[in-house]
């Protein structure tokens, strides 16, 4: 009862202040089959190779289930939308938000009690994997997207592009349900659109991804900032 473990995910580590851990990260380039465009993936093998320089030991694995977390998130947030904000977005009208809550409805079904304690049991179980996970690996290398920033409202001008933008965002939609801390780092520009890698890490466990987002940044080139044209 005095020592932390994987097996309770409710279980809260309050070792968040000690900086000790083992430099080895995980690198996910394509998590759960996701496609993932070139620049992205040639981003990540860099953003590896520049931490290996930094004294890190990165292996390329498969990490856990990203697309199962992803789709329980899509209950969880529809639960809560469908219960209490459905009326509303009807009463305002405003046509994005209810092409949004119409799509999201389509992804997700109509929840009810059963499909929201299979989502909650789904969680725990997520979370003990993942938990398990990062007991060999300090931190995870993975996408922010799948692809390069999107235009503005492309993810309300159809139907189609909706679930484009939805699929790209896989880890963003995946990662904050089983309580994965996640950091963005910016590292430069490809095609004229700025473009970065993910940390993620174990749970309360800021401190390790800060560290790595700090240990690449020493190698990331500086760049001169400027107004996009997209």
């Amino acid at each position: 009862m005095s020592e932390w473990t994987y097996k309770d995910p409710w279980q809260i580590f309050r070792g968040a202040k000690e900086s000790n851990f083992p430099k080895k990260a995980a690198l996910a380039v394509a998590p759960d089959g996701l496609n993932v465009c070139e620049e992205v993936v040639k981003e990540l093998y860099n953003a590896a190779d520049k931490l290996r320089e930094e004294g890190w030991i990165v292996d390329e694995v498969e990490c856990p289930p990203m697309r199962e977390a992803a789709e329980v998130n899509a209950v969880l947030w529809m639960a809560d939308m469908q219960y209490g904000q459905a009326s509303l977005i009807e009463a305002e009208n405003e046509p994005n938000s209810k092409f949004v809550f119409e799509q999201m409805s389509e992804i997700a079904g109509q929840i009810n009690f059963q499909t929201l304690m299979d989502a909650l049991q789904r969680r725990l179980k997520l979370m003990r994997i993942w938990d398990q996970f990062f007991q060999n690996y300090a931190a995870l290398i993975c996408p922010v997207s799948a692809q390069l920033p999107f235009n503005q409202q492309r993810d309300v001008e159809s139907p189609d592009t909706f679930r484009e933008v939805y699929e790209a965002q896989l880890t963003q939609r995946a990662l904050p349900v089983i309580n994965i801390p996640a950091l963005s780092v910016a590292t430069g520009f490809a095609n004229g659109r700025p473009i970065g890698i993910q940390f993620a890490g174990p749970r309360f466990r800021e401190d390790i991804i800060l560290q790595a987002a700090f240990d690449l940044e020493k190698n990331i080139p500086k760049v001169k900032i400027h107004t996009p044209t997209w």
